[in-house]
């Protein structure tokens, strides 16, 4: 009686032991298929956002190129920014304008472009081309900003407020101030604050490509295979509301972008049927795309890195422009390099 007591204790134990390992099972089983449908799921999505689709227009804006070009297109109402500083020297009436270069600046980097004045931009100016600032409005620096305007005369300032986000405003005016106060500009040079001008090699770069009979001028770093960021804690991030696509277009990097005469005056004419986008050069990039233009890569921008590094200081030579740059040694190291291959060349 007793081992038979003992045998169905045991036999129920085990009874219960199965169950519960038949469950466990169960439950990983269905685990791993919650996780294949997942995966499956998404495998279907991205395959639906395939990189080729960043090449169409997005429905960004429905109405077509043709319309647009017709005058059949009307353009949404934008607000318009007044421009409250204007350099009258930079480009007079009826001159000859090869080069314009305009730097986009933060309203309170007053360093930054006396270290340009005293560089690269000295070097612009001496060999004949055009120099401006491009800045938006602070109201604790708009005192400073009108001093400095009355001593250089070279910036341009729009009535909007100058931050991060307001780069493709910056941007935007850039654009239509060329239109509007510097036509004749046969090349257009586009550049940020903390970037390094060679201004030889850039000369040189435009001279070879009016040796091919291209209409449209669009160079730079090229971001060929550019996506959303989603991530909330990044300066890039853009949520899906704002914009719900898988990528990007591709887009020449902001820190410098040449352009010609003929591809501003389209970038402007299409401009007001481009929606916004946080982001100055992926909305560049929109505009190219409107236009059917490709962006053209120029491997002698250097974007790379981020950082200026003296290991590298002798790099500046034999490129075109090159990011990092942020205080005043930096700059006067550059110049020296550049200056000492431009002798040697004359």
């Amino acid at each position: 009686m007793m081992f038979r007591r003992i045998f169905r204790r045991e036999k129920k134990y085990f009874s219960l032991r199965c169950i519960q390992i038949h469950l466990r099972v169960l439950g990983q089983s269905l685990a791993l298929f919650v996780v294949a449908s997942v995966v499956l799921v998404n495998t279907y999505t991205v395959s639906n956002w395939h990189p080729s689709n960043c090449k169409e227009d997005f429905g960004y804006s429905q109405i077509s190129l043709e319309d647009i070009q017709s005058g059949v297109a009307t353009p949404p109402s934008h607000t318009h920014h007044a421009c409250t500083l204007n350099p009258n020297r930079t480009c007079l009436p009826h001159s000859e304008v090869y080069l314009l270069i305009l730097v986009k600046s933060a309203v309170g980097n007053f360093r930054k472009r006396r270290y340009i004045r005293e560089t690269w931009g000295n070097e612009a100016r001496k060999q004949g081309y055009n120099l401006a600032f491009l800045l938006g409005f602070s109201q604790n620096d708009n005192i400073f900003v009108n001093l400095e305007s009355k001593m250089h005369g070279d910036i341009i300032q729009y009535q909007f407020k100058d931050t991060y986000k307001s780069n493709t405003k910056k941007m935007k005016m850039a654009l239509m101030w060329i239109v509007q106060f510097c036509r004749q500009a046969k090349y257009i040079l586009i550049v940020d604050d903390d970037m390094y001008v060679n201004i030889q090699n850039s000369v040189s770069f435009m001279k070879q490509t009016e040796k091919y009979s291209s209409l449209y001028l669009y160079s730079g770093y090229l971001i060929d295979d550019p996506r959303p960021e989603r991530d909330f804690r990044s300066k890039h991030y853009i949520s899906e509301a704002q914009y719900p696509f898988y990528c990007y277009p591709p887009y020449i990097a902001g820190g410098s972008i040449f352009l010609n005469k003929h591809t501003v005056e389209m970038f402007v004419r299409v401009m007001p049927f481009i929606p916004e986008i946080p982001f100055d050069d992926v909305y560049v990039g929109f505009l190219a795309q409107k236009l059917r233009i490709k962006p053209q890569r120029n491997k002698m921008i250097r974007m790379s890195g981020n950082l200026y590094e003296p290991m590298n200081e002798n790099e500046i030579q034999y490129a075109i422009a090159q990011h990092g740059y942020e205080n005043d040694q930096m700059f006067r190291v550059a110049y020296y390099k550049t200056q000492i291959k431009h002798r040697k060349l004359n």
